[in-house]
């Protein structure tokens, strides 16, 4: 994702999650109302252009989360969110806005806060149905979800704040799909090594530098290989370590599991 199409959808996903320091009580989330001098045509347009590649026309959310959300936990107040906006998350691979000016900032937030009086995304399934097939289809076995699983595949505690139903789907039917990157890394990228012994290790990279780099195999051994020392090197951009669940299992499941993912926000 280049980096002028994606510094709204970080911006707006920090937004979302948000962090247990950025949470305050009702009384002093001032400002989250729409702001009734703004321009929500041009909100949107701006919106539409900067943003929805990753949460969707209309805030529906894809890779990023949706937005259809009366509390965007992390920006209590519109202050906050134009500075995430404006200035960007430090540490991370979202780059600040500053050549947005003040009226264009403004119609942003302002359209974002309008999407929280949009009717939330329906779901085919049903979530308690969900957590039995989430538990049988053995997902627990790659994934944290509340402290308890495996730590192959990404954490689920809070997916449903991170991701739509729709990607979540996507990321069941056809996981390569689905690969996020973050500032242009893949994330749980398939890398493939073979030592100067003959020896193969198929694993996802944990990390890697100019001479190094670190593997997880599936069962969940840990590696870590001098890159002048292999015989072979190959990374896999299409390719995912997850099974796919299309056709695997009945559909109503497949609704079930989406349903419950979908619904995995603050810890629960």
């Amino acid at each position: 994702m280049h980096r002028h199409a994606c510094w709204c959808a970080a911006a707006v996903a920090m937004a979302v999650v948000g962090d247990a320091s950025a949470q305050r009580p009702d009384s002093t989330r001032a400002r989250t109302a729409v702001d009734a001098g703004a321009n929500l045509v041009l909100g949107k347009r701006l919106f539409d252009a900067s943003c929805a590649r990753c949460h969707g026309i209309g805030g529906a959310g894809d890779l990023g989360p949706p937005l259809a959300r009366a509390d965007l936990r992390g920006a209590p107040n519109d202050t906050v969110l134009r500075s995430v906006i404006l200035g960007g998350i430090p540490g991370s691979s979202m780059p600040g806005a500053p050549y947005l000016s003040e009226a264009d900032t403004r119609q942003i937030v302002a359209y974002v806060r309008s999407l929280g009086r949009a009717a939330a995304e329906p779901l085919a399934g049903d979530a308690d149905r969900g957590g039995t097939v989430y538990a049988r289809a053995g997902c627990v076995g790659c994934h944290t979800l509340s402290r308890v699983g495996g730590v192959i595949g990404p954490e689920l505690t809070n997916i449903g704040l991170r991701r739509s139903a729709t990607h979540i789907r996507q990321s069941l039917e056809d996981p390569a799909a689905s690969l996020a990157a973050d500032g242009g890394v893949v994330n749980y990228l398939v890398v493939r090594v073979v030592t100067s012994g003959g020896r193969a290790v198929t694993g996802v990279r944990l990390n890697e530098d100019g001479f190094t780099i670190q593997l997880r195999e599936a069962d969940g051994r840990f590696h870590s290989f001098r890159k002048s020392a292999l015989r072979k090197l190959e990374k896999d951009f299409k390719a995912s370590v997850m099974p796919t669940y299309h056709g695997q299992i009945p559909a109503r499941d497949l609704d079930d599991l989406v349903a419950y993912l979908a619904t995995r926000r603050d810890g629960k």
